[in-house]
């Protein structure tokens, strides 16, 4: 008896930022075939930073650990202490005067929410790209490829992307991170 393959599904990703980067790594580690377009001519991220929750961290370590140890290689705890972090984002009453007693200057505490053992992590978006960047290998990227139109092509239902510069490419699937909004082709 012989059992049937599965067909390769290939997915296009147009976007090579932060997200464009953490899906197709995801995918990659899965064996799924990925093409990230990127619109520039390299990788590059603009902006100052960026920080992860706990669930946000536990999101990528499912997604491939890799992910994890490249936000690990760029990224800072809370708190002063590196050997025990803050864990816990602290609400404190930042207004608090009481004209009876002008000297009484402490915040009250109002609220204590648990953001895991090291709390936010947060590191410079230009540094956490490089990291990805290096767990994406080169034939899964091709650079200055604006997207400018993509549609399903027929009855197979791949999708078909067309570039500015006249070419296009097809996909099972595809995730555009364009213009800030996020389009899944099916």
């Amino acid at each position: 008896m012989t059992m049937k393959q599965a067909p390769e599904i290939h997915v296009a990703i147009v976007g090579g930022g932060i997200v464009g980067l953490i899906t197709a790594i995801g995918l990659l580690k899965r064996n799924v075939s990925v093409k990230i377009y990127e619109q520039a001519r390299a990788f590059r991220e603009i902006g100052a930073g960026v920080a992860f929750t706990a669930n946000a961290m536990t999101c990528m370590e499912y997604l491939d650990p890799a992910i994890v140890e490249a936000v690990n290689a760029v990224a800072t705890t809370n708190g002063e202490d590196t050997e025990k972090p803050n864990d816990y984002l602290r609400f404190h009453d930042g207004y608090h005067w009481d004209p009876n007693d002008p000297e009484n200057t402490d915040d009250a505490l109002l609220d204590l929410l648990h953001t895991g053992l090291k709390g936010f992590q947060g590191c410079n978006r230009a540094h956490l790209l490089d990291e990805l960047v290096k767990l994406v290998p080169k034939h899964a990227v091709e650079f200055k490829k604006r997207l400018v139109g993509c549609h399903e092509r027929g009855t197979d239902g791949r999708v078909q992307l067309r570039f500015e510069d006249g070419s296009t490419a097809e996909a099972d699937m595809g995730k555009s991170t364009n213009l800030n909004r996020t389009h899944i082709y099916l």
